[in-house]
C-alpha cells in the first residue's frame, strides 16, 4: 500500500529517495509535504509534555532525525528552566514546630499573600496526629514552596478538646480557607502520602502530577470544609469566640475507620 488516506506512506517516500520506486506524479508532491507536516505534528505533540526524565530516556534512543531531536532538546531547556524556577522559588521543607506566640507571625504574617500554610493542630498521645505527621512531612519535602507547620491544639486555642486532634488548617493571605478534623474523611488511619497529597492538590494547595485519585479512600468527598478567618481564635479565651471561628461539628469527629 502506497498510500493511507491519501497520505504517501513513510515507507514509499523512503523507497523514492533511494530510486526504488518512480518519483511522484507533480500533484502528488503536495500530498508528500502533508505526509511530513502531519507526522511533525504527531510527534510534537506526543512529546510536548514529557518529563524531563522521559526526555533523558529518549536521548538514549538513535532513531530520531535531527528536527525531533532539535524539538526534544527544545522540550529539555524548558524543563530544566521549570525545574530551576522551582529551586529558587524555594523557601521552606520540612514541618516547623510553632509556639503559641509565634502562631500570628509564622501562620498570618507570611510575605508573600499567594503562599499556602499547612497548620497540624495536634496532641502527642494521640496516635492519629503521628500518622498525620509521618504523611506531612513526607508532603512538606516534595512542595517545598508550601509551608508546613504543626502546634499543640491546645498551645493555639485554649481548652480545644483533644478528641478533634488530629486537626488541619489551610491558610493563605492570613485567612483560613479551609479545615478538617480527624483523619476519618480523608482516608482514615490508612491514609498514605498521596492520599493526602490528591487532597491537598483539589483545593490548589500543591500542584500534583496525579491525574485521578490514588486510592477508593480520597476518591469521594474530600473532608474539607471551608471557613472564614480562622486567626481570631489563637490566644482567645472566649469559647463562643472559638466556636464561632472555628466552626467545628460534633459530625467532624470521625472515629470510625
Amino acid at each position: 500500500m502506497s498510500k493511507i488516506n491519501g497520505i504517501e506512506t513513510e515507507w514509499t517516500v523512503l523507497q523514492r529517495q533511494h530510486g526504488n520506486l518512480p518519483e511522484l506524479p507533480e500533484e502528488e508532491e503536495v500530498d508528500k509535504v502533508a505526509y511530513f507536516k502531519s507526522a511533525k505534528e504527531e510527534f510534537q505533540n506526543q512529546y510536548a509534555g514529557a518529563t524531563l526524565e522521559q526526555i533523558n530516556e529518549l536521548e538514549q534512543d538513535s532513531k530520531y532525525n535531527e528536527e525531533e531531536d532539535d524539538f526534544l532538546q527544545q522540550i529539555k531547556a524548558r524543563r530544566l528552566l521549570e525545574l530551576k524556577q522551582k529551586q529558587m522559588a524555594t523557601k521552606f521543607g520540612g514541618v516547623q514546630e510553632i509556639s503559641a506566640t509565634e502562631y500570628v507571625k509564622e501562620v498570618c504574617q507570611t510575605p508573600d499573600k499567594t503562599t499556602f500554610v499547612v497548620v497540624h493542630l495536634y496532641a502527642p498521645a494521640i496516635e492519629d496526629c503521628k500518622i498525620l505527621d509521618d504523611r506531612l512531612t513526607k508532603l512538606s519535602n516534595k512542595f517545598l514552596e508550601v509551608k508546613f507547620v504543626r502546634i499543640r491544639g491546645s498551645a493555639a486555642i485554649p481548652n480545644f478538646p483533644e478528641k478533634n486532634c488530629p486537626t488541619l488548617l489551610i491558610y493563605r493571605g492570613g485567612n483560613n480557607v479551609a479545615q478538617f478534623v480527624g483523619l476519618g474523611k480523608i482516608g482514615g488511619r490508612e491514609m498514605t502520602a498521596n492520599d493526602l497529597e490528591w487532597i491537598l492538590s483539589t483545593i490548589g494547595v500543591v500542584k500534583s502530577e496525579m491525574k485521578q485519585p490514588p486510592s477508593s479512600r480520597v476518591a469521594g468527598n474530600s473532608g474539607f470544609k471551608f471557613t472564614g478567618d480562622f486567626s481570631s481564635t489563637v490566644g482567645s479565651t472566649s469559647t463562643a469566640a472559638r466556636r464561632s471561628a472555628f466552626d467545628y461539628d460534633e459530625d467532624d469527629e470521625d472515629d470510625d475507620y
